[in-house]
Formats: structure tokens, C-alpha cells, sequence
């Protein structure tokens, strides 16, 4: 997903890094999921608090975090400049590159790390079929794409909301991928 999402080949199925990665990513989407459950918890300052101990008393989560730095410093490097990937443009926009930007930098490193590490999930589900789909009915393609490009400008207008909801086919299009996968 870090290629697809960013064009950042991570290797994580073979690499030694997969050793503090994967434990880390477990507990850290149980306690984004938490968070997101709970937001007075975040707002009482609990997360921030939860982050610093277990960086204080994890190796593998210090580990963690110092790849995940890197990782983002290459994710903003790789898609600053332009799009390597389907989530180029939330960087470019949390970065302040897009006339209409629709995300500022916490929501974008919110935003990309949520779709790039918990794509086995739903979201990545979803988006497999999403293309899976698309390439089997060429006809859907077709007219989605017609749609789009008629409502909307190349790239920076393309961003989450009321316009980008209204848009009845997409909308059918999304609502069957997901009755299917």
C-alpha cells in the first residue's frame, strides 16, 4: 500500500524492519482506534501521554518511530514535487501546494498513515474491488470518468466535499463495490 499510496517500496514482507514495524503498527492502530472512539480521552491529553511512555519503555517502539520518520520524510519528498502516488495529493495539499487544499499537515499525516497502514482492513478491501471493478466494466469506467472530468478540474478541485459527494454516479459506483467486496 506504501507504493500504491505514496511510491515509497517499503519491503516490510522481507525486511529486518519487519521485526518492530508490524508489533508496533498493532498497537498503534488499537490505540488510534481508541482515540477515535474516545476523543475526550485525546482531548484530556491520555494519547499524548500513552505516545511518550511507550516510546520511553519500548525499544521496538522507538524503533518504530524513528522508521516511521524517515518513512514520512520520503512520503513528502517523494509526492512534494508531484504525485507518485493515489495519496500524492493529500500530501500536496497538507503541504500547502494546491490552490484548494482540503487537508492541513496533521490531517495529512493522519490521513496517509490511516490509509497506508491499515489498508488490509476495509479501506483496502474497498479500493482493490474499486479498481477490480473498474477494469472488468469498462462501460463504468467510462462514464465515471466522463463524470468526473466534466464536474471537475484537473487535480485540485478534487477534494472531500459537498461537491465531490453529490456526485450520483460515483456515489452508486462506491455503494456496489461495496455490496461486492
Amino acid at each position: 500500500m506504501a507504493d500504491f499510496g505514496f511510491g515509497i517500496r517499503t519491503d516490510l514482507l522481507c525486511s529486518p524492519a519487519r521485526e518492530f514495524v508490524f508489533p508496533a503498527l498493532h498497537i498503534h492502530e488499537k490505540k488510534m482506534g481508541l482515540w477515535e472512539q474516545l476523543p475526550t480521552m485525546n482531548d484530556i491529553g491520555i494519547g499524548s501521554l500513552v505516545g511518550y511512555l511507550f516510546l520511553l519503555f519500548s525499544p521496538r517502539a522507538k524503533a518504530f518511530a524513528q522508521w516511521y520518520q524517515g518513512f514520512l520524510e520520503q512520503a513528502i519528498a517523494n509526492n512534494t514535487p508531484k504525485s507518485s502516488g493515489i495519496f500524492g495529493p493529500v500530501i500536496q495539499s497538507g503541504m500547502g501546494l494546491l490552490e484548494n487544499p482540503g487537508h492541513n499537515y496533521a490531517q495529512m499525516i493522519g490521513e496517509g498513515s490511516s490509509s497506508t497502514f491499515s489498508a488490509a482492513d476495509a479501506y483496502g478491501i474497498m479500493i482493490s474491488g474499486f479498481f477490480h471493478y473498474l477494469s472488468r466494466y469498462p462501460n463504468v469506467y467510462e462514464r465515471l470518468a466522463s463524470d468526473i472530468r466534466r464536474d471537475f478540474k484537473p487535480e485540485e478541485e478534487i477534494v472531500w466535499g459537498l461537491k465531490l459527494e453529490s456526485c450520483i454516479y460515483l456515489c452508486a459506483v462506491i455503494d456496489e463495490v461495496m455490496c461486492h467486496t
